[in-house]
């Protein structure tokens, strides 16, 4: 009877302990970080469609909530960010996915995109209303890096 009390109360935290890893943290947004979003929406607005040639080039993604929308953000490395809407359908949760997979077999990623995201108790179908790629500047804005990074990947390019 001990022993199986030992181990009820090791899979509750070790549970518990897996749950708080898995969980992401975001920073509060403050009014002036949420004014510095929306310009920098308003700017993207300006930019024209971006487009990843190959899937096979996407390192990462990330999917957030902005304004009751869900955004899926797209990392080519290097610093290449690409920032698209969603309009998703199905399952589950997409800011909680673990995997994404194309629809268009090979046909690259623009706004004509369908995705499905998968993890986070179900499987939801996406389509991007937009894609466009976000500038150094913007990164961090939406939080996707840090300034020290940006600075110290810009300085790699400077000439010696």
């Amino acid at each position: 009877m001990k022993q199986s009390f030992k181990f009820g109360t090791f899979a509750i935290i070790s549970l518990a302990l897996f749950g708080a890893g898995c969980a992401t943290t975001q920073t509060p947004l403050t009014p002036e970080t949420i004014a510095q979003r929306q310009a920098a929406t308003a700017e993207l607005e300006k930019q024209p469609e971006a487009r990843i040639v190959f899937e096979s080039q996407v390192d990462s993604f990330r999917v957030t909530r902005e304004d009751r929308q869900d955004v899926l953000y797209l990392n080519k490395g290097f610093g290449k960010w690409y920032r698209g809407p969603l309009n998703c359908f199905g399952m589950g949760d997409p800011q909680s996915a673990i995997s994404l997979a194309t629809k268009t077999d090979g046909m690259g990623i623009d706004k004509f995109s369908r995705f499905y995201l998968l993890g986070g108790g179900g499987k939801n179908e996406c389509f991007v209303t937009s894609l466009k790629e976000l500038t150094p500047q913007q990164t961090v804005v939406f939080g996707l890096e840090s300034q020290k990074a940006v600075d110290a990947r810009l300085a790699k390019k400077l000439p010696k």
